[in-house]
């Protein structure tokens, strides 16, 4: 074996803001399997999601890196935890900013 060179590079994602329970994951899932970039599991915890019928995702606007998605967990985590601006879906599928 030849010689080895590891190295590890961090990298920061500013969320400005979630919109909470934006796709349900079952039709998120099903569009996005093609895609060569799948999205299938969470970005913060890289927990698969499963596309069942209540899971929902959560699309995190980043300010560099693009968009990234999350499960309810992280989603419920930065929103708690951070001054970022939330929109979260009420059951009749209207908007609101919290």
């Amino acid at each position: 074996m030849g010689y080895v060179i590891k190295k590890v590079t961090t990298k920061i994602y500013e969320i400005e803001a979630l919109s909470i329970d934006m796709f349900e994951a079952k039709s998120f899932l099903e569009i996005r399997r093609k895609m060569k970039n799948k999205l299938n599991k969470c970005f913060k915890c890289n927990r698969a999601f499963t596309g069942s019928d209540e899971e929902r995702i959560t699309l995190a606007f980043t300010k560099k890196g693009g968009n990234k998605v999350l499960c309810r967990t992280c989603a419920e985590e930065v929103a708690s935890t951070s001054d970022v601006k939330v929109f979260r879906k009420d059951a009749n599928e209207k908007s609101t900013t919290t």
